[in-house]
């Protein structure tokens, strides 16, 4: 297969991801919220593999079985903590194997942090980390250039700004926490 059309394959089928998740948002189970959100990150890391982001391709598959982790383990006690530490680690050892220069620090620092949060915060927590690990990967994205990567970390940075809005704006919810 040529380079353009690894390319073009890559960035349509990043495009595909990109619909997917934004699509997932509007699941209100949480298992097929998993599924379609870990069929985007598949395809997302098929299309780094495709443009050549060595980085960005590993990563996502550490990814992929980081969400099925998560979404299987008991939402309490020490077990948490160690699993968003060992995918911490994960993150670290995996983007260190698939150096691709200083731009891989972007993607493999904001993926080792997002480990630590989404086994220690809040869900709003969460999305006011999601606010600085996406805008590091969405910065990753525009210097690999892969355009559906782009519109889907532009995409989680939007929705996590919306989400903080609301729940800063309706006191019902806060006095619940």
């Amino acid at each position: 297969m040529s380079p353009q059309a690894k390319e073009i394959l890559g960035q349509a089928i990043s495009i595909l991801a990109t619909l997917i998740t934004i699509v997932s948002y509007q699941f209100n189970h949480k298992g097929k919220l998993l599924i379609a959100q870990t069929l985007s990150t598949a395809l997302l890391s098929a299309s780094y593999f495709f443009i050549g982001a060595t980085s960005g391709f590993a990563l996502n598959i550490v990814g992929i079985v980081r969400n099925f982790c998560f979404f299987f383990q008991p939402k309490t006690g020490k077990i948490p903590y160690f699993t968003g530490a060992f995918f911490s680690l994960a993150m670290g050892i995996v983007g260190a194997l698939s150096w691709q220069g200083p731009i891989s620090l972007l993607i493999i620092v904001a993926l080792m942090v997002n480990a630590v949060c989404m086994s220690v915060l809040s869900p709003q927590g969460l999305r006011i980390s999601i606010l600085f690990t996406c805008a590091a990967i969405l910065t990753y994205n525009v210097l690999v250039f892969n355009v559906g990567a782009i519109l889907n970390e532009g995409f989680s940075i939007l929705s996590s700004a919306v989400g903080i809005f609301l729940y800063y704006r309706n006191p019902k919810k806060r006095e619940t926490k």
